[in-house]
């Protein structure tokens, strides 16, 4: 949906900037734009910091966004001395949004362009063309990349490992670290819970009161991964933290 938008959004600022009827008014907010696209960038740090609102976010950044098409616009578009910030955009929306987003943005502006091919040099709007369809496989690896240096620094985890050698549901499932992990970890804590179960049979107060705690904990702590697993991955498998105490008998 926000490739569907930016798309459009692209369309719109062109035509007002091309259009004989709206051209001059556009062009004469020039600096307008520059100011918001500049200063709206320096302040978008502590904007994404301070407002927890994903809607008020995502408008700021359409602004910041819009600002830059008509900074574009007005000064020729294709033609444009910063036409380099168009790449920029494409770059920004593959972060932000999909790398599918900057594909639709890459289109919409091949499509705009489309029609001044070969007004002045067809090899040299050729490459043009080509310029921006490159812009879609260096930022899908910029992205990749960028995700791995931030993993190596302790500062995100990519949940997803990649492997091609998968033979079955189970290990597609187990690609997903975070269900791994739990699955891992929640072997061990159930023998312990059914090991307190078994031992409560014992005649002493003590033994038997300990095992009881024993066993609260482990349901406790197979629950929690429970939760925790459901919560980040969104894929609820079957555990042993769902069975009923009266299997114990």
């Amino acid at each position: 949906m926000g490739g569907v938008i930016t798309a459009i959004l692209t369309i719109i600022v062109f035509l007002l900037t091309t259009l004989p009827a709206t051209r001059p008014f556009i062009n004469s907010l020039f600096l307008l734009y520059i100011g918001i696209a500049f200063f709206g960038s320096l302040y978008f740090p502590v904007m994404r910091k301070s407002t927890k609102s994903k809607e008020v976010l995502a408008s700021y950044m359409l602004i910041i966004f819009v600002a830059m098409l008509f900074w574009v616009g007005v000064t020729g578009w294709f033609f444009s001395p910063f036409f380099y910030i168009l790449y920029l955009l494409a770059i920004m929306l593959s972060f932000i949004l999909t790398p599918f987003s900057t594909l639709l943005f890459v289109m919409t502006l091949v499509g705009l362009f489309a029609p001044n091919i070969g007004s002045i040099d067809i090899v040299l709007d050729l490459i043009t063309i080509m310029s921006l369809f490159s812009i879609v496989p260096i930022t899908f690896f910029l992205q990749k990349e960028y995700l791995r240096l931030r993993q190596q620094e302790k500062k995100v985890l990519i949940l997803e490992e990649e492997s091609q050698d998968l033979h079955n549901k189970v290990e597609e499932v187990l690609r997903n670290r975070i269900i791994k992990f739990a699955v891992n970890l929640r072997q061990p804590v159930n023998d312990m819970k059914q090991m307190a179960i078994f031992a409560q049979t014992d005649t002493k107060d003590k033994i038997t009161n300990a095992l009881k705690k024993i066993e609260k904990l482990g349901d406790e702590s197979l629950g929690i991964i429970e939760d925790f697993e459901v919560s980040v991955t969104g894929k609820k498998l079957i555990h042993t933290s769902s069975e009923k105490k009266g299997n114990k008998n």
